[in-house]
């Protein structure tokens, strides 16, 4: 049997931490060291473009809570 595949929507989550980051008056160098990632990972996620952590970890979750409504 073949899974739907799940498309998942972070535009607002990279929009959030964009406007979070703004509002402390922070650039995304100052976030990425506090974060320990890179600059270029803070745009991805501001930009809702490699979101490739957050979808696995959905996915997971997913899959989860799924598990423990068929036990």
């Amino acid at each position: 049997m073949k899974q739907d595949k799940v498309k998942y929507n972070f535009k607002a989550f990279g929009q959030a931490i964009k406007e979070a980051r703004k509002a402390e008056g922070i650039s995304r160098n100052q976030l990425a060291d506090r974060l320990n990632i890179t600059p270029r990972y803070i745009a991805s996620i501001e930009n809702s473009r490699d979101l490739t952590i957050m979808t696995t970890t959905a996915k997971g979750i997913q899959e989860a809570n799924s598990k423990e409504t068929v036990e």
